[in-house]
């Protein structure tokens, strides 16, 4: 399974974090993967706050 990209899992530890204001966070060894509504909020608001350059919109 490993050669897909793919491992098992023995043990799980589920913590629940309200501050994430929902989605998921996956964290194992060194990865993590942030699908957290908070994340994309604040992904957003940076985009948004983001200069906006006119003249690539010709």
């Amino acid at each position: 399974m490993a050669h897909k990209g793919e491992v098992k899992v023995i043990v799980t530890t589920v913590i629940i974090d309200p501050s994430i204001l929902g989605g998921l966070v996956v964290e194992f060894g060194q990865k993590v993967f942030d699908m957290s509504i908070k994340t994309r909020a604040k992904q957003m608001e940076n985009f948004l706050r983001e200069p906006i350059n006119f003249g690539s919109l010709k």
